[in-house]
């Protein structure tokens, strides 16, 4: 016959070891997870802060969406290279893959200021900035942080248009200037930008490029002119001598 007060006793005593036991453990593997999440963290937090922070503040430091990447000081452009070179660690692939064609173009660039490696060198950091702000957005949703880099990669973005357009206007004033209907005409040059162009896009950049085109072109006449004047004063003290 079966004594129940003596399996009672048993279950009793196994439970008090048990529970405990189960307790233990489950605080140790929820205490695991919470040490993992805070050790990602951590390291999210520490990549944000080593990359993609300090390329956020160099982007505002350059006022680099006035000018782009390629018009930037030469020391300017370095402090970026330096800045992308140094965390490459950090990246992802697609990051990566560009980190590796600015970087190439980059060293064209500083070793030959007057090719045509521009354009690439911004199209490649054009990019290099795109996929840097996609990764940044990313972790600053799993900080908790502000999503900065969404306004700056919008920002960016504007940035990159008003350049094409400003470079559309650089190239239709050269083509004004060649022509003969405009060609002495600045206020006529000026005048068919205008009605071509928004003017809350271009601002006064016509006006400096016509500027300085007539203010160069008179340069040129004046010294034209006075180059022929001492051949013709030398020409004349020499019949005076021969009269003489």
């Amino acid at each position: 016959m079966i004594n129940w007060s003596a399996v009672k006793s048993v279950l009793d005593t196994a439970a008090a070891y048990v529970v405990p036991t189960v307790s233990i453990v489950a605080t140790y593997i929820v205490g695991r997870i919470q040490a993992a999440h805070t050790d990602r963290q951590t390291a999210r937090r520490d990549v944000y802060q080593r990359l993609y922070q300090p390329f956020i503040k160099l982007l505002y430091k350059s006022r680099i969406w006035d000018n782009g990447f390629s018009r930037l000081s030469a020391s300017e452009r370095q402090e970026f290279a330096d800045l992308v070179l140094n965390n490459i660690v950090y990246m992802s692939v697609n990051s990566l893959d560009w980190a590796d064609i600015f970087y190439e173009h980059h060293l064209a660039l500083e070793s030959d200021p007057f090719g045509n490696v521009a354009v690439h060198m911004d199209e490649s950091f054009d990019s290099l900035v795109e996929e840097l702000m996609d990764c940044a957005g990313e972790l600053e949703e799993e900080l908790k942080i502000p999503n900065v880099s969404y306004m700056v990669k919008e920002k960016y973005k504007a940035s990159i248009q008003q350049r094409d357009t400003l470079k559309k206007v650089e190239t239709r004033i050269l083509e004004l200037m060649l022509d003969p209907q405009y060609r002495d005409d600045s206020t006529a040059v000026l005048r068919q930008i205008r009605d071509e162009f928004s003017a809350s896009v271009i601002g006064d950049l016509p006006f400096k490029m016509v500027e300085k085109y007539f203010r160069d072109k008179d340069l040129t006449s004046s010294a034209d002119s006075s180059s022929g004047d001492p051949a013709d004063d030398g020409g004349d003290v020499k019949d005076d001598c021969k009269q003489q």
